[in-house]
C-alpha cells in the first residue's frame, strides 16, 4: 500500500506503516532459509511486491516470491533455474506489472538474468551475451535494461551492460578504464535517463 516502507532482512521482509518507527515481519512461508536480498515494489501497483531470496548454499530452492496483497501472502515465482541461485535484485517494468527482471548469483560463482512478461508464470533466460558470473544489480525503465555484477575474488568480472530489447542483446557500458569490473548497485537519474 502507498506510503509503506519495506526492508529486506536476514530473516524475511519487514514493513513499516509509520515512517520506520515500528516494523512488522512478513512470513514468506518457506522455513528458516528466508534471507531476502532485494524487495521490489511495483511502480504502478504498490500492493504487488517481489522478493529475491538467498539460495542458502543450495538449501533454498525458492528464490523469487511475489505478493499481490501488500505482503500478507506470498507465492513462489522462481524461474526454472538449473540449481538454486540467490536472487540478488529485481526490477519491475513501470508500465507493465507483469514484466519483471530478476538477476541471480551463485555463492561462489555463476550468475544469470531471467525475464518474465506474465507475472512469473513463465520465464526466459536472457543470460546469453553476458559473463557467466554473479549478477548483482538491475534497473529497468520500460525501455532500457541495465544489469551489473561481479565479485571481488576469482576474476569474476561482469561490469555494466545494457539492453534495449529486454535482454535479447547486450552491450557493455564499461571500458578498459574501470579498475574492477564489479558493480553492486545501479541508480539512474529520474530526470535524465542517460545519467
Amino acid at each position: 500500500p502507498s506510503g509503506n516502507a519495506y526492508i529486506a532482512t536476514i530473516d524475511s521482509i519487514r514493513e513499516s506503516t509509520d515512517g520506520g518507527l515500528t516494523w512488522i515481519p512478513h512470513n514468506l512461508g518457506i522455513g528458516v532459509n528466508d534471507q531476502v536480498f532485494d524487495i521490489a515494489v511495483d511502480p504502478s501497483n504498490p500492493s504487488n511486491l517481489w522478493a529475491g531470496i538467498a539460495d542458502a548454499s543450495g538449501g533454498q530452492p525458492v528464490n523469487v516470491m511475489r505478493s499481490t496483497d501488500g505482503g500478507a501472502t506470498w507465492g513462489n515465482r522462481t524461474p526454472p533455474l538449473p540449481q538454486p541461485l540467490s536472487c540478488r535484485a529485481i526490477a519491475v517494468d513501470p508500465g507493465d506489472s507483469n514484466t519483471v527482471i530478476a538477476v541471480f548469483a551463485g555463492f561462489t560463482g555463476g550468475g544469470q538474468v531471467w525475464v518474465t512478461t506474465d507475472g512469473g508464470g513463465m520465464w526466459t533466460n536472457r543470460s546469453a551475451g553476458l559473463p557467466n558470473n554473479p549478477m548483482q544489480a538491475v534497473v529497468y525503465d520500460g525501455t532500457r535494461l541495465l544489469v551489473g555484477g561481479g565479485q571481488l575474488f576469482g576474476s569474476q568480472n561482469v561490469g555494466l551492460y545494457e539492453s534495449t530489447n529486454l535482454g535479447m542483446n547486450w552491450s557493455p557500458l564499461h571500458n578498459g578504464t574501470w579498475p574492477r569490473l564489479v558493480v553492486w548497485d545501479i541508480a539512474v537519474d529520474p530526470n535524465d535517463s542517460q545519467t
